[in-house]
């Protein structure tokens, strides 16, 4: 409950201020641990970015997902897939899933660091669906069709 009030008073700053200068459109209150399976075959593996600098500290962790990272990985969901919620596997495996749904849309980009990255997606069920992997693209590049999550 706590995590929903917080959002839902940053939002109204974040619009006026944040969005404005960042076109990351997922925060950190966004993603949460996803401890189901993953089945590895309709994930998507991109190398990571040898140019992106580590995010050790909670400085640089703001600073390197917001302004650092330049370079992402766009990916679509299936036709069918009516709506969805974007994943990655972290470098010590631990899953992450963003909590925001996206509906309506089947392609999103996903910000790439130094690490390689694993992406998933999961259905409005909590199924996985079969990722594609469409292309590599910077920030400043995609079309605001494209969410950057």
């Amino acid at each position: 409950m706590k995590l929903f009030l917080l959002k839902w008073m940053l939002w109204p700053f974040l619009m006026c201020t944040w969005e404005l200068v960042s076109k990351k459109r997922s925060h950190w209150w966004h993603w949460q641990e996803y401890g189901g399976q993953i089945n590895r075959q309709k994930c998507v593996f991109v190398a990571g970015d040898t140019s992106a600098k580590s995010r050790t500290t909670r400085w640089s962790n703001l600073w390197q997902t917001n302004f650092g990272w330049k370079r992402v990985s766009v990916m679509e969901v299936p036709r069918s897939c009516q709506a969805f919620r974007a994943g990655f596997i972290d470098a010590n495996g631990t899953a992450h899933v963003c909590t925001w749904t996206q509906k309506k849309v089947r392609k999103f980009a996903m910000l790439l660091g130094p690490d390689d990255g694993i992406f998933f997606a999961l259905d409005e069920y909590g199924d996985q669906v079969p990722l594609d992997f469409l292309a590599f693209a910077t920030k400043r590049s995609l079309p605001r069709s494209i969410r950057l999550l």
